[in-house]
C-alpha cells in the first residue's frame, strides 16, 4: 500500500477478505467486552462492530496495550442500551468496590435444589437476598411484581470498565456471563469474558420477550411461578376464601397496605426449629419460622399458637408432625424410612394464606411481618 491506501476505508464485507493484510475501517460498535489485564506485560480489550455491508454477526476486533489505560475507551453506545433477554433494573454498591446488578426478562428461574443442613439454621441461617442489606422500599416497588429478578455480581476487576454501561430501564443482551446457584438462590457473574450486545428497541428478541411476558399477564393466574404446574400438590389445603387473588411474594413484599391477606404458591425452603419436638414453646403453643420462595423474592412467615393448631392438624404424635414438616421441605426419605440428612432437599410448591401484620404500628415499612393462617398440611 502506498500512503494514500493508508487512509482508504474498506467496508466490513470486503475487509474479511484482507488476510494478512492492515486495513483502515469505521464501523458502529455493536458488541462490547471487558477490559482484562494480564500477568504479563500486555492488556487486552475486545469489541465487535458492524456497517452496512456487515450487519449481521458483526467482526470481532481485539485490542493489546502495555496498559489499560492504552486501551481503547468507550464512553457511550447510544441511549438505548438493548439486551435481548435482560432489562436492568437497579444497580448498586453492595460492598467496597463491589457491585451489583438487577436484572429481569419477565420469565421464572428454575428453582434449585437446597444443600443447606436445616440442623444450621439457628447459627447459620439461609439468607433471604445475595446482597448484605436489604433494599429501600422505594427501589422493591420500582421492581415488577412477576418474574426473576436476577442478582448479577461485578467482577472487582472490570466494575470501572462496565459500569457506565448499565443503565436502569434499559434492555441489554448479555453474553458469557457465568452463573451459578449460592445458598439456593440463582446470581451470575460478569467476568472478562462477559460481552454486551446493544440492539435497537424493534429487534426481534426484544419484542418477543415483551409479547411473551404479555401472554403470561393475560393469563388466568398470572401470578403463580412457572414451574409449579400442577400447582396443587396436595401437600396442603386453604379455608381462605377462594376470591383472594393469588400474589406473588414481590407482591407481598410490596403492597401499600401492610395489613392484609394473601394467598401464594411458593416453597418452604428452610424451618426453624426443624425438629418436630422443639415446634411447642413451654406454653404449649407453636412456635415456628418459615422461610418461604417463589421466582420473585424469599420471606420468613411465622406460625404461632392456633395457625399451629391449624396448619398441624391439632396436636397429632411426633412423629406425625415431623413427617408433615419433612413434607413441607422436601426431606428425602430413604427406602427404610429414614431421613436422609446428606440429600439435597427440592421442596414441593405449596399453597399458603399469608397474612402481613404490624410490629410497630410507628414504622410500617420496617415492621412488616408475615404469618401463615388457614392452611392445612394433608395427610
Amino acid at each position: 500500500m502506498d500512503d494514500k491506501d493508508d487512509y482508504r476505508y474498506l467496508k466490513l464485507n470486503d475487509a474479511v477478505f484482507c488476510i494478512h493484510q492492515k486495513v483502515s475501517l469505521i464501523g458502529v460498535i455493536l458488541e462490547v467486552g471487558c477490559y482484562m489485564e494480564n500477568r504479563g506485560s500486555d492488556s487486552f480489550s475486545a469489541l465487535t462492530i458492524i456497517d452496512e455491508s456487515y450487519s449481521q454477526a458483526g467482526i470481532p476486533v481485539n485490542f493489546s496495550a502495555d496498559s489499560m489505560e492504552k486501551l481503547p475507551r468507550i464512553a457511550s453506545i447510544g441511549d438505548i442500551i438493548l439486551l435481548s433477554h435482560v432489562m436492568i433494573l437497579h444497580v448498586c454498591e453492595i460492598l467496597n468496590s463491589e457491585w451489583m446488578a438487577f436484572v429481569w426478562d419477565g420469565t421464572d428461574t428454575r428453582p434449585a435444589f437446597i444443600h443447606s443442613k436445616l440442623k444450621n439454621e439457628r447459627e447459620d441461617e439461609l439468607p433471604l437476598n445475595l446482597e448484605p442489606f436489604r433494599l429501600s422500599k422505594d427501589i422493591l416497588c420500582s421492581f415488577p411484581a412477576v418474574g426473576s429478578i436476577l442478582r448479577l455480581i461485578i467482577d472487582r476487576d472490570i466494575e470501572k470498565h462496565i459500569l457506565h454501561f448499565l443503565n436502569a430501564g434499559k434492555w441489554v443482551k448479555m453474553l458469557n456471563v457465568h452463573v451459578k446457584v449460592n445458598a439456593g438462590l440463582w446470581c451470575g457473574l460478569l467476568t472478562h469474558f462477559t460481552r454486551l450486545r446493544y440492539l435497537p428497541d424493534e429487534d426481534f428478541l426484544i419484542l418477543e420477550r415483551q409479547r411473551s411476558f404479555g401472554n403470561r399477564m393475560s393469563m388466568k393466574y398470572p401470578r403463580l411461578p412457572y414451574w409449579c404446574f400442577p400447582w396443587t400438590s396436595g401437600v396442603t389445603e386453604l379455608d381462605c376464601n377462594n376470591r383472594v387473588p393469588f400474589a406473588t411474594l414481590m407482591d407481598v413484599l410490596t403492597y401499600s397496605k401492610v395489613a392484609a391477606k394473601y394467598r401464594c404458591v411458593v416453597r418452604v425452603v428452610a424451618a426453624f426449629p426443624c425438629r418436630a419436638e422443639d415446634l411447642l414453646c413451654n406454653s404449649g403453643r407453636y412456635g415456628l419460622r418459615l422461610t418461604l420462595e417463589d421466582p420473585t423474592a424469599r420471606i420468613h412467615a411465622f406460625v404461632y399458637a392456633e395457625d399451629g393448631v391449624k396448619l398441624f392438624d391439632g396436636y397429632p404424635p411426633i412423629d406425625a408432625v415431623q413427617q408433615k414438616l419433612n413434607k413441607l421441605l422436601g426431606v428425602v426419605v430413604t427406602n427404610e424410612g429414614m431421613e436422609d440428612k446428606n440429600a439435597p432437599r427440592n421442596p414441593p410448591w405449596v399453597q399458603f394464606c399469608l397474612m402481613s401484620y404490624y410490629l410497630d404500628k410507628n414504622d410500617q415499612w420496617g415492621s412488616r411481618n408475615y404469618r401463615i393462617s388457614m392452611t392445612k398440611i394433608v395427610g
